[in-house]
C-alpha cells in the first residue's frame, strides 16, 4: 500500500462478506471471510471478487485484536469496469 500511489492506486477498499469459518478457544480466535476489493489504478476501476481474508486474533482487555492476516485472491477474478 506504501507504493500504491507511486504506480496510481487510489481509492482502495474491502468489504467483507459473512464469516465463512469462525472459531475461538481460549486466549485464540480465527475467522475466514470472503473479500471483494475495490481500487483504480490510474483512475480504471478494478474490482477484484474470489477473494478471502484470513484473521487469527488475540484477547485484549474487553476485545479482540488482530494478531496476523492473510488475504488470498484466486487468479483471474479481477474485472476492470
Amino acid at each position: 500500500m506504501v507504493e500504491a500511489g507511486h504506480v496510481g492506486i487510489t481509492d482502495f477498499n474491502m468489504s467483507l462478506g459473512k464469516a465463512t469459518h469462525d472459531a475461538a478457544l481460549g486466549d485464540a480466535g480465527y475467522f475466514v471471510a470472503p473479500a471483494t476489493l475495490r481500487f483504480k489504478v490510474q483512475g480504471q476501476q478494478i474490482i477484484q471478487s474470489g477473494a478471502s481474508l484470513n484473521v487469527a486474533l488475540r484477547p485484549s482487555d474487553d476485545s479482540w485484536r488482530i494478531a496476523a492476516w492473510l488475504g488470498r485472491r484466486e487468479p483471474a477474478a479481477a474485472q476492470m469496469m
